[in-house]
């Protein structure tokens, strides 16, 4: 394009020199002259012609140029839409991928690995011993005593379950409400037939959570005559989360059982409505101290009669632990009475098991580090801890480490989990209700918890 106006210009300039040099010459080099001057013109018009031209689409095919890559700019070919989708759905799959990132330090791993090593030494030993010491029927070695609706459930799945030394009595589904009812006349040979045969080395081992609160006030001692060895786990939570949460394994009973007892309020708030000035006014009667509460036997009495007297109420007077602990603490202490903090139990699942099998004196062999949270649930679930989740560049899927999972069932955590709800009314009163109780079983244990 410049080089065409470059000719322009000098055939321009040419021009004017020979029209100055044309009135010098004579007519036949005249004639001649301008036959020459003639053509030249016309050339000079056909490049100028041209080179218009060749501006002409320059300019276009630069405008041309310019629009395209606006276009470019705003809009993406298929090609590159369907490029940018496989990516954003490649960085939606890695959201769901869950990296394992194992101790950096390399005497951890050490450690770890040796550690890894035992526990496989030890459940070979174990194995081993079990095949040739198939073992005898024998009274259990532990026994859960409660609270109802605290976790008892879930420590002893997650001991029968992964341990190998913890037996149950799964055909009663390891409750076998032995003591505090009839069943107690058959003395120990009849509690013994529902524990499957232990070796030296395993423990049998029931709950049932209603020993702790039970209208008998005999059952410490029952236990303590029959079972002398045996030790015991005791767990205890939040009485305003555990008062809610009974209710609610109470409605589901009505759908189960059709049992009207207590499903027949339709709501919490009902319940609570009705039952916590019942409860109220019976500890006023009882003229209960919360000073001299270890000698207060009217209202310990008075409490563990209302399973008898009036079931309802028991949901609300369970999580009076200070007084129910009273007749418990006469016959046992440290040594074979373990309490168990629920919500502990529930936020670190994996200390709570490792600290129970300190308490029996069993091999550890479920550790912190084998129990991971449900993606799905929030709660812990048990994944053996093996020498791949070391390597820091291990990785696993979502969907990979769910099917890994071993969880609890589905009835447990119904309340917990945020699937049902009581107004923040009713627990703040059941709250404000329970307060100078857990302040006095705090007390009474040396340890502060979380419910206040």
């Amino acid at each position: 394009m410049l080089d065409g106006l470059k000719d322009i210009l000098c055939f321009s300039q040419f021009y004017k020199q020979r029209q100055q040099r044309e009135t010098s010459l004579t007519v036949s080099e005249r004639v001649s002259f301008k036959g020459a001057m003639f053509r030249e013109h016309v050339y000079v018009k056909i490049i100028f012609i041209v080179s218009v031209l060749s501006i002409s689409l320059s300019v276009i095919l630069l405008k041309r140029i310019r629009n395209h890559h606006e276009v470019i700019s705003n809009t993406e070919p298929t090609y590159f839409s369907a490029n940018k989708s496989l990516e954003n759905q490649l960085k939606q799959r890695e959201t769901k991928i869950l990296i394992h990132t194992g101790p950096t330090d390399s005497s951890t791993i050490k450690s770890l690995k040796n550690k890894l090593k035992e526990r496989e030494t030890t459940i070979k030993e174990i194995a081993e011993f079990k095949q040739n010491n198939p073992g005898v029927k024998q009274l259990p070695k532990v026994i859960g005593i409660g609270v109802k609706k605290c976790g008892t459930g879930g420590v002893i799945s997650f001991l029968a379950n992964h341990h190998p030394l913890i037996k149950v009595p799964w055909q009663v589904q390891t409750e076998t409400f032995f003591f505090g009812s009839s069943r107690t006349k058959g003395g120990p040979d009849a509690y013994r037939a529902f524990f499957p045969p232990t070796n030296s080395m395993e423990l049998g081992m029931e709950k049932t959570p209603i020993y702790f609160v039970h209208s008998d006030l005999d059952i410490p001692s029952a236990i303590k005559n029959m079972v002398p060895e045996a030790k015991l786990l005791l767990i205890v939570c939040d009485p305003t989360k555990r008062t809610f949460s009974d209710y609610t394994h109470e409605r589901v009973r009505l759908d189960l059982y059709n049992d009207r007892l207590i499903a027949k309020y339709n709501t919490f708030e009902d319940y609570v409505n009705e039952y916590l000035p019942k409860v109220q006014r019976l500890l006023q009667k009882s003229q209960n101290n919360l000073t001299s509460y270890q000698d207060d036997l009217k209202t310990q009495n008075m409490l563990i009669k209302l399973h008898s007297t009036d079931l309802a109420a028991t949901l609300i007077s369970t999580g009076l632990y200070i007084y129910h602990i009273q007749r418990w603490k006469k016959l046992y202490n440290e040594s074979n009475l373990l309490i168990i903090d629920g919500e502990n139990f529930r936020e670190d699942t994996g200390a709570v098991i490792e600290n129970i099998q300190d308490f029996l004196g069993i091999p550890k062999l479920l550790w912190k580090e084998d129990f991971v949270k449900n993606p799905d649930t929030g709660f812990y679930c048990f994944r053996k801890f093996t020498e791949k989740h070391l390597n820091e560049s291990y990785v696993e899927t979502e969907d990979e480490l769910k099917t890994s999972l071993k969880c609890l069932g589905k009835s447990k955590g119904r309340t917990r989990n945020g699937a049902k709800h009581a107004s923040p009314e009713t627990l703040e009163r059941l709250k404000q209700f329970y307060k100078p109780y857990n302040e006095a079983f705090y007390r009474e244990m040396g340890q502060t918890y979380k419910w206040l």
